[in-house]
């Protein structure tokens, strides 16, 4: 697989869409925004001669697909890549994890239209590859608003290892989870999924 990271990334302005719909205002002035910075990004792309994009961002792959997916550059998540180059891998890893699939109820917000939604099911789905892996669903909490739920659900299950693939989500209880759950350790679906492809859980420690 050939790639390459842009030298110079743009954002893709999701906070001027927030506020204007946070605030009642009009959103057609932060869209208009929306799509001149993720052009400039597309540009950069298209002058590598990229086919497909891949944002580790959950917003800039929302809007990135609701206002650029006629550009000729796939736009995608960063792990629509793993869905498809992870079939049939030997995954491994015996040990016990909470699932925590946030972010999807603040969607309509950035993306009101569904067909413009991420893979969620696929993603999670990975998990479902990993031999010896117990998965624990934890209900979808809203990492702001509740993330001591979150927590608290997950030591209830007997869960001390809690997996997200919504970088929102896990930045935010990256952070909370010193305070509010001494001991949790918080990791992105990606670091499971090497610790997996290494058959060692010692890697998430590492990570």
């Amino acid at each position: 697989m050939d790639y390459v990271f842009l030298e110079k990334e743009y954002c893709c302005g999701a906070p001027l869409l927030h506020g204007a719909v946070m605030g009642g205002n009009d959103t057609a002035p932060a869209e208009e925004s929306i799509r001149e910075f993720l052009d400039m990004n597309i540009v950069r792309a298209r002058e590598r001669g990229v086919k497909d994009m891949h944002y580790f961002c959950i917003w800039c792959a929302y809007l990135a697909k609701r206002f650029h997916s006629d550009c000729g550059i796939n736009q995608n998540y960063a792990f629509d890549i793993l869905t498809e180059r992870l079939k049939g891998a030997d995954l491994r890893l015996d040990m016990k994890i909470g699932y925590f699939g946030g972010l999807s109820h603040r969607r309509p917000i950035y993306v009101p239209e569904q067909n413009f939604d991420l893979d969620w099911a696929s993603y999670r789905n990975l998990l479902d590859q990993v031999k010896g892996l117990d998965v624990v669903k934890i209900p979808k909490y809203c990492c702001q608003v509740i993330p001591q739920a979150i927590f608290d659900r997950a030591r209830d299950e007997g869960v001390d290892t809690l997996v997200v693939d919504c970088i929102v989500c896990y930045g935010n209880l990256v952070r909370k989870a010193t305070r509010m759950a001494p001991g949790m350790r918080v990791k992105y679906l990606s670091d499971v999924l090497l610790a997996a492809f290494e058959h060692d859980e010692r890697v998430l420690d590492w990570l």
